[in-house]
């Protein structure tokens, strides 16, 4: 088994905190703009479903331990259900 770095806090990197400044931005800009519900509620589940993937990768490339990657799961799953009662509830 190789030897892994250390794990950092992704919110320590620069580049991270500068997207995640630029994400805020953009959504204080769109606030106001009408936006069709359904759809964000969609493209939220879709990313949800994408980070998914990526723990599962994370735990079966073994960069990942496995009490962190059912904590994550676990609390992914949960916003996945919350989503996709929204997705359910805008249909009506």
């Amino acid at each position: 088994m190789r030897e892994r770095a250390p794990m950092r806090d992704v919110r320590t990197l620069r580049v991270w905190q500068h997207g995640h400044r630029f994400v805020l931005d953009v959504y204080a800009v769109t606030r106001a703009v009408p936006a069709d519900q359904r759809r964000f509620f969609r493209m939220a589940y879709r990313s949800a479903c994408e980070a998914l993937n990526h723990l599962i990768l994370a735990h079966d490339l073994e960069y990942l331990p496995a009490h962190d990657f059912a904590r994550l799961e676990s609390a992914l799953e949960s916003i996945r259900k919350m989503l996709w009662r929204l997705i359910e509830r805008s249909k009506e």
